[in-house]
């Protein structure tokens, strides 16, 4: 490790050491600040601080319409014709059930 790095190592423990104590000593007076920082970061978020302002540029999608043409075409599986199958029932039965409530009306 360099001089400049082991120096910096020991500031930072002793750094953490002295907040270590602070926190023994005055553990009530801690909580209580830490406590209020919370609810001014709460409100500020909470009144609109992380909005995006109008200058600046935001990277977005464009919309796109994608239409493929092929002269091939996919063959019919089992599942596709019993998909429609169960679609054409599905609409049956909804003509019917509509046509009885207005017959009934």
């Amino acid at each position: 490790m360099q001089p400049w790095q082991i120096k910096a190592l020991e500031l930072e423990a002793s750094a953490l050491n002295h907040l270590d104590g602070f926190i023994h000593e005055h553990a009530l007076y801690f909580l209580i600040g830490a406590i209020y920082l919370l609810l001014a970061l709460l409100a500020w978020v909470l009144s609109g601080a992380l909005r995006r302002k109008g200058g600046k540029l935001m990277s977005c999608v464009q919309p796109a319409i994608v239409i493929r043409l092929s002269d091939r075409r996919r063959p019919r599986t089992r599942s596709t014709r019993f998909h429609r199958r169960t679609i054409r029932r599905m609409a049956i039965t909804t003509m019917i059930t509509r046509n009885d409530l207005n017959t009934a009306v």
